[in-house]
């Protein structure tokens, strides 16, 4: 009787020798089968679908750096693909974004609470340096404001003489030395 060492070698020794006629075979299976072989994932899928999820995170987990690094390659390689896709699909991806919003308004109006709860240093900080930098934004929103005209419709010129007439009566109140 042979061991299992003995078994795994041979196996390995068959499967080295006959690799073409093994992946001949296996593709013929499967083209011969594929709708049973995809019905049997798509069950297998919807079945294990957290056990597959966990075993996702698990991978990204260990090897983020790995796929951080495939993922800016392959960004690197084909950014004419990218840009193209990305142009072709504009508004397909615009109208899928507001859907999705719509769709989970609790759900992000929640994760911006986290966000805001566990970073208030960082968003002081930032509206801080909006209103030192008079930021488009900042200027925008002092506009709607006192105003009421929408944010959309504040043409820049607008924007930058209210700007100009921050920074004059900022001037005004600064002590003379």
């Amino acid at each position: 009787m042979r061991t299992p060492a003995e078994i795994a070698a041979y196996d390995a020794a068959y499967y080295a020798a006959n690799k073409d006629y093994i992946a001949s075979r296996h593709a013929a299976y499967r083209a011969a089968n594929k709708d049973k072989i995809n019905a049997k994932e798509v069950a297998y899928r919807a079945a294990n679908k957290d056990h597959i999820a966990a075993n996702k995170s698990v991978y990204r987990a260990a090897n983020k750096d790995h796929i951080a690094a495939s993922e800016a390659a392959y960004r690197a390689a084909n950014k004419g693909k990218i840009a193209a896709y990305y142009a072709a699909n504009k508004d397909n991806r615009a109208a899928n974004g507001v859907a999705y919003r719509a769709a989970n308004k609790a759900k992000i109006a929640a994760l911006k609470a986290a966000y805001n709860a566990a970073n208030k240093d960082k968003i002081a900080a930032l509206k801080a340096a909006e209103t030192m930098n008079l930021s488009d934004v900042y200027v925008r929103g002092l506009i709607t404001k006192r105003s009421g005209i929408p944010r959309k419709d504040i043409p820049a010129g607008l924007i930058e003489v209210k700007r100009l007439h921050i920074k004059i009566k900022r001037a005004l109140m600064e002590p003379s030395n």
